[in-house]
Protein backbone atom coordinates (compact mmCIF):
# COMPACT_ATOMS: atom_id res chain seq x y z
CA UNK A 1 0.00 0.00 0.00
CA UNK A 2 0.37 3.47 -0.10
CA UNK A 3 -0.42 4.91 2.93
CA UNK A 4 -1.15 3.72 6.72
CA UNK A 5 -4.36 4.09 6.76
CA UNK A 6 -4.98 1.74 3.87
CA UNK A 7 -2.19 -0.86 5.37
CA UNK A 8 -4.77 -1.04 8.30
CA UNK A 9 -8.13 -0.97 6.12
CA UNK A 10 -6.57 -4.07 4.71
CA UNK A 11 -5.95 -6.05 7.94
CA UNK A 12 -9.14 -5.02 9.61
CA UNK A 13 -11.14 -6.04 6.58
CA UNK A 14 -9.23 -8.63 4.91
CA UNK A 15 -6.92 -9.49 7.74
CA UNK A 16 -4.54 -9.24 5.52
CA UNK A 17 -0.70 -7.73 6.36
CA UNK A 18 0.18 -5.42 3.51
CA UNK A 19 3.83 -4.41 2.86
CA UNK A 20 3.86 -0.19 2.99
CA UNK A 21 5.51 1.32 0.31
CA UNK A 22 6.43 4.86 1.13
CA UNK A 23 5.07 7.93 -1.68
CA UNK A 24 7.97 10.03 -3.59
CA UNK A 25 7.64 13.10 -4.82
CA UNK A 26 9.60 14.93 -6.95
CA UNK A 27 11.79 17.79 -4.90
CA UNK A 28 13.49 18.91 -7.72
CA UNK A 29 10.08 20.00 -9.31
CA UNK A 30 8.97 20.34 -5.79
CA UNK A 31 10.71 22.56 -3.64
CA UNK A 32 10.02 25.85 -1.48
CA UNK A 33 10.06 29.11 -3.39
CA UNK A 34 10.31 32.47 -1.37
CA UNK A 35 7.83 33.14 1.34
CA UNK A 36 5.00 35.14 -0.58
CA UNK A 37 4.34 39.05 0.43
CA UNK A 38 1.17 39.19 2.18
CA UNK A 39 -0.91 41.22 -0.70
CA UNK A 40 -4.76 41.76 -0.89
CA UNK A 41 -5.49 39.15 -3.44
CA UNK A 42 -5.26 35.46 -1.97
CA UNK A 43 -4.60 32.65 -5.00
CA UNK A 44 -6.23 29.76 -3.79
CA UNK A 45 -5.22 25.94 -5.27
CA UNK A 46 -7.97 23.37 -5.63
CA UNK A 47 -6.34 20.20 -7.98
CA UNK A 48 -8.70 17.37 -9.46
CA UNK A 49 -11.46 16.34 -11.50
CA UNK A 50 -14.75 18.02 -10.57
CA UNK A 51 -16.28 14.78 -12.15
CA UNK A 52 -14.75 12.23 -9.26
CA UNK A 53 -17.44 12.84 -6.60
CA UNK A 54 -15.29 12.19 -3.46
CA UNK A 55 -12.56 14.74 -4.64
CA UNK A 56 -15.54 17.39 -4.08
CA UNK A 57 -14.48 19.67 -5.91
CA UNK A 58 -17.87 21.10 -5.71
CA UNK A 59 -17.70 21.73 -2.13
CA UNK A 60 -14.26 23.45 -2.15
CA UNK A 61 -15.69 26.04 -5.07
CA UNK A 62 -18.72 26.58 -2.46
CA UNK A 63 -16.46 27.43 0.31
CA UNK A 64 -13.93 30.23 -2.00
CA UNK A 65 -17.87 31.07 -2.96
CA UNK A 66 -18.86 32.14 0.96
CA UNK A 67 -15.10 33.54 1.25
CA UNK A 68 -15.20 35.72 -1.42
CA UNK A 69 -18.90 37.00 -0.04
CA UNK A 70 -17.36 37.74 3.17
CA UNK A 71 -14.81 39.73 1.80
CA UNK A 72 -11.79 37.89 0.50
CA UNK A 73 -10.21 38.92 -2.41
CA UNK A 74 -9.65 35.47 -3.93
CA UNK A 75 -8.53 34.21 -7.17
CA UNK A 76 -9.08 30.62 -7.62
CA UNK A 77 -5.93 28.69 -9.37
CA UNK A 78 -8.15 25.34 -11.18
CA UNK A 79 -5.87 22.60 -11.94
CA UNK A 80 -7.93 20.05 -13.72
CA UNK A 81 -6.92 17.14 -16.38
CA UNK A 82 -10.45 17.29 -17.33
CA UNK A 83 -12.85 19.91 -18.96
CA UNK A 84 -14.08 22.55 -16.60
CA UNK A 85 -17.95 21.63 -15.35
CA UNK A 86 -20.74 23.48 -15.72
CA UNK A 87 -21.01 23.71 -12.15
CA UNK A 88 -17.67 25.88 -12.07
CA UNK A 89 -18.06 28.71 -14.58
CA UNK A 90 -19.16 31.64 -14.27
CA UNK A 91 -17.98 31.94 -10.49
CA UNK A 92 -18.03 35.57 -8.41
CA UNK A 93 -14.35 35.83 -8.32
CA UNK A 94 -11.46 35.21 -11.11
CA UNK A 95 -10.75 32.39 -11.94
CA UNK A 96 -7.15 30.92 -13.47
CA UNK A 97 -7.49 27.65 -15.17
CA UNK A 98 -4.85 25.01 -15.73
CA UNK A 99 -5.31 21.63 -17.68
CA UNK A 100 -3.83 18.89 -18.50
CA UNK A 101 -0.25 20.20 -16.75
CA UNK A 102 3.05 18.41 -17.75
CA UNK A 103 4.10 17.42 -13.87
CA UNK A 104 7.20 18.78 -14.33
CA UNK A 105 5.53 22.54 -14.80
CA UNK A 106 3.30 21.53 -11.25
CA UNK A 107 5.70 23.08 -8.78
CA UNK A 108 5.57 26.64 -10.31
CA UNK A 109 1.92 26.71 -10.13
CA UNK A 110 1.99 25.28 -6.62
CA UNK A 111 4.54 28.65 -5.83
CA UNK A 112 2.04 31.19 -7.30
CA UNK A 113 -0.52 30.08 -4.45
CA UNK A 114 -1.05 31.91 -1.22
CA UNK A 115 -3.18 28.79 0.15
CA UNK A 116 -3.94 24.96 -1.05
CA UNK A 117 -7.22 23.60 -0.39
CA UNK A 118 -7.65 19.76 -0.56
CA UNK A 119 -11.40 19.02 -0.22
CA UNK A 120 -11.24 15.23 -0.65
CA UNK A 121 -14.03 13.73 1.67
CA UNK A 122 -13.52 10.32 2.91
CA UNK A 123 -11.40 6.61 2.75
CA UNK A 124 -11.62 6.30 -0.79
CA UNK A 125 -8.39 9.00 -0.87
CA UNK A 126 -5.08 6.89 -0.96
CA UNK A 127 -2.71 9.42 -0.40
CA UNK A 128 -3.71 12.63 -2.51
CA UNK A 129 -0.32 13.59 -3.97
CA UNK A 130 -0.81 17.26 -4.71
CA UNK A 131 -1.28 17.89 -0.89
CA UNK A 132 1.97 17.11 -0.27
CA UNK A 133 3.80 18.38 -3.84
CA UNK A 134 2.00 21.63 -2.68
CA UNK A 135 3.63 21.24 1.23
CA UNK A 136 6.42 20.67 -0.35
CA UNK A 137 6.52 24.05 -2.58
CA UNK A 138 6.00 25.64 1.23
CA UNK A 139 2.17 26.48 0.11
CA UNK A 140 0.36 26.76 3.22
CA UNK A 141 -2.38 24.18 3.32
CA UNK A 142 -6.45 23.67 4.55
CA UNK A 143 -7.25 20.20 4.14
CA UNK A 144 -10.26 18.12 5.12
CA UNK A 145 -9.86 15.79 7.99
CA UNK A 146 -9.36 12.18 6.61
CA UNK A 147 -6.85 9.89 7.24
CA UNK A 148 -4.73 10.95 4.39
CA UNK A 149 -4.11 14.04 4.86
CA UNK A 150 -3.46 13.68 8.80
CA UNK A 151 -0.95 10.32 7.85
CA UNK A 152 2.12 13.37 7.51
CA UNK A 153 2.85 13.79 11.00
CA UNK A 154 2.16 15.07 14.30
CA UNK A 155 2.97 18.95 13.91
CA UNK A 156 1.48 21.35 12.44
CA UNK A 157 1.47 21.55 8.71
CA UNK A 158 -2.26 22.54 7.75
CA UNK A 159 -5.41 23.79 9.27
CA UNK A 160 -8.15 21.02 9.23
CA UNK A 161 -11.53 21.38 8.44
CA UNK A 162 -14.81 18.82 8.48
CA UNK A 163 -15.29 16.73 4.82
CA UNK A 164 -17.86 18.62 3.04
CA UNK A 165 -18.35 21.76 5.40
CA UNK A 166 -17.89 24.79 3.33
CA UNK A 167 -18.66 27.38 5.54
CA UNK A 168 -15.42 25.69 7.76
CA UNK A 169 -13.35 25.48 4.51
CA UNK A 170 -14.01 29.21 4.12
CA UNK A 171 -13.05 30.15 7.41
CA UNK A 172 -10.11 28.35 7.29
CA UNK A 173 -9.07 30.23 4.08
CA UNK A 174 -9.57 33.21 5.48
CA UNK A 175 -7.89 32.31 8.46
CA UNK A 176 -4.65 30.84 6.36
CA UNK A 177 -4.60 33.65 3.58
CA UNK A 178 -4.76 36.60 5.65
CA UNK A 179 -2.92 35.87 9.05
CA UNK A 180 0.93 35.60 8.34
CA UNK A 181 1.49 33.96 11.32
CA UNK A 182 -0.51 31.26 10.51
CA UNK A 183 0.78 31.41 7.20
CA UNK A 184 4.56 31.10 8.64
CA UNK A 185 3.75 27.99 10.18
CA UNK A 186 1.84 26.19 8.06
CA UNK A 187 4.49 26.87 5.46
CA UNK A 188 7.63 25.03 7.54
CA UNK A 189 5.51 22.67 8.95
CA UNK A 190 4.51 21.70 5.40
CA UNK A 191 7.81 21.65 4.33
CA UNK A 192 8.64 19.55 7.03
CA UNK A 193 5.68 16.94 6.31
CA UNK A 194 6.86 16.65 2.85
CA UNK A 195 10.95 16.10 3.71
CA UNK A 196 9.72 12.17 4.19
CA UNK A 197 8.32 11.61 0.78
CA UNK A 198 11.52 11.01 -0.99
Amino acid sequence: TIASHLTTLLRERFGKDANEIVYAIDHATHFPGPARAPSKKVRVGLVGPYEIAWKDIATGIAACRLAAAAGLQLELVRVTNTQPHAQEQNLPFPVEWHQQVPPDRMGDIYRSLDVFLGTSRGKEEGFFLPAVEAMACGVPCVLTDIPCFRAHGDHQYALFVPPQDPAAMAEALVVAGCTPDVATALRSGGIAAARRYT
